[in-house]
């Protein structure tokens, strides 16, 4: 008789059988190397799956010296083929579904718990072994960088070209350093030197620049740092009922000069994600006017540098045309006239460096 489990097996079976073996015995041995075990009840042998062996698991504890459990547990997650890391009562398998504790199905969880200071994990010898062995690669000092600069408004006409190119011109003529590269359409250049002070020098006395905030964040890589200078203005929320009374809510919304960067830093590069944010309140004149209306101009990029080079973003623009007409009042007919067009550019200068 054959359990449902092994009727549909399909393997091949290949034996040789002598005279001076028992040939019952012979079937038996064979099929329990084969993981079939055999029952015989009434006469009649019984052939069914044996139930696959359980590895002996053991605990293995670790305090984490420079990263967090989370994060140990995420690497390590892929590296052993079997066990559990858990330091909370509620976990998470593989799939990011809900399992309680003792699950067997759940072959590999990882612990939730952003907050645990002990490393939990519960598995064979083998993978105790190579968890040993990974800890000390892995649990490493996160690197970290500074990232420094300085938030323009750059004055000029069409004449003299964009607030980028004034930029360009200065380093090229007052401290002899050339444009690296144009990314992004021309909306980034990069220049391989640490003189961001001295530029800040040149800029300092220029009437063409004034300097809207000047960021010096210190953020650890994959983690996002900000650096924001202004006020939080009360902004109309939405309208509850409480007893039938309506409750009107109110939230507070950041303005002012909002910098915000999340770096990842690689053996050659830095990336960075960056945001920076000028934003103001006016008095709303159309619509809800008991609520005021954010101005706000963004730039949101993502970069690649190298230590210690200087990138400088623009794109966002804004022009005021104008126009000047003069005449002789006893001679109408000769008459001149001039327009232009005044522009501000916004314009992030920024360094990013390693900390040693």
């Amino acid at each position: 008789m054959l359990a449902p489990e092994i009727a549909g097996d399909k393997r091949v079976l290949s034996f040789y059988l002598t005279d001076k073996q028992q040939p019952r015995q012979f079937f038996k041995t064979y099929f329990q190397r084969l993981h079939i075990a055999t029952v015989t009840k009434n006469g009649v042998d019984y052939l069914y799956p044996l139930p696959a062996a359980v590895p002996r698991q053991f605990t293995f504890t670790y305090q984490p010296r420079y990263r967090s459990v989370s994060y140990l547990s995420s690497v390590l997650l892929g590296a052993v083929n079997n066990g559990t890391f858990s330091n909370t009562v509620q976990t998470l398998d593989y799939t990011g579904t809900s399992v309680a504790p003792g699950d067997s199905t759940a072959s590999r969880r990882v612990s939730m718990a952003d907050n645990a200071d002990i490393l939990v994990y519960m598995g064979t010898r083998a993978d105790i072994d190579k968890v040993r062995r990974l800890l000390p690669e892995i649990d490493v000092p996160a690197q970290e960088v500074t990232v420094s600069g300085y938030v323009l408004e750059v004055q000029h006409t069409a004449h003299n070209g964009s607030g980028l190119q004034l930029i360009a011109d200065l380093f090229k003529s007052r401290l002899n350093i050339s444009i690296g590269a144009r990314l992004d359409g021309g909306n980034i250049l990069s220049f391989h030197t640490n003189a961001l002070n001295a530029f800040y020098n040149l800029i300092r006395d220029d009437s063409r620049f004034r300097v809207v905030s000047n960021p010096r964040l210190t953020a650890v890589s994959g983690s996002s740092a900000q650096f924001s200078v202004g006020q939080e203005v009360p902004v109309l929320g939405a309208v509850t009922y409480q007893d039938n009374k309506p409750v009107q809510s109110v939230t507070y919304r950041n303005s002012g000069a909002i910098f915000t960067v999340k770096p990842f830093i690689y053996n050659d590069v830095i990336n960075l994600d960056i945001e920076q944010q000028l934003s103001n309140f006016i008095k709303t004149t159309t619509g809800v006017n008991d609520s005021p209306t954010l101005i706000k101009r963004d730039i949101k990029t993502q970069v690649s540098v190298k230590d210690g080079e200087i990138i400088v973003l623009g794109g966002l623009a804004s022009s005021k045309a104008s126009y000047t007409s003069t005449a002789f009042s006893w001679l109408p007919v000769v008459s001149g006239h001039t327009d232009d067009s005044d522009k501000t550019d916004i314009i992030v200068v920024l360094q990013a460096k390693r900390v040693r």
